[in-house]
Order: C-alpha cells, then sequence, then structure tokens
C-alpha cells in the first residue's frame, strides 16, 4: 500500500494532523481496522526583516551597527546569533 501526501501552501507554515483509516475488503467477514495520525512539522524558516543593507555592515570602532533583525517560522521555534 503507498499513499502521497502533499500540503497546501497554507499548511506549510503550521503543523498538521491528519488522521487516517485503513480497512480491509475481501476475505470473511469481519473487516479488520487500523488507525493512526500523521503530524507533518513544516521545515524552519528564517527571514530578514530590516532592510537589505543591515546584514552587511562596515562601521567605524566605536560606533553602534544597526539592528539586524530576523524573523524565524514555520516549524523553528527559536534562533541562534554566533559571531556577534
Amino acid at each position: 500500500m503507498q499513499a502521497e501526501y502533499s500540503p497546501s501552501v497554507e499548511h506549510q507554515q503550521h503543523q498538521e494532523r491528519s488522521n487516517y483509516t485503513v480497512t480491509t475488503t475481501g476475505g470473511c467477514a469481519p473487516a479488520a481496522t487500523a488507525t493512526g495520525t500523521i503530524t507533518v512539522t513544516p521545515l524552519p524558516i528564517i527571514a530578514l526583516t530590516s532592510a537589505a543593507a543591515t546584514a552587511n555592515q562596515t562601521v567605524c570602532q566605536n560606533v553602534a551597527i544597526s539592528n539586524i533583525v530576523y524573523a524565524v517560522g514555520g516549524g523553528a521555534t527559536g534562533a541562534t546569533v554566533v559571531g556577534l
């Protein structure tokens, strides 16, 4: 047995849970049934939300950099910054 699943665009941002049932056919009665749940978790997404120029900055010593802002979504629950 084989099945295919393709989430819609609206569900690629949120976890989706689908219940399924498999029932035998043919043979003697009663039919056998099995059930289960498939949980699809979306891939993590990260996107720069500040101006594009903030991602790569050159500044003079003792001058603050501009804020660099990213949004995380999809299956991501946080982010780690290294190297600043």
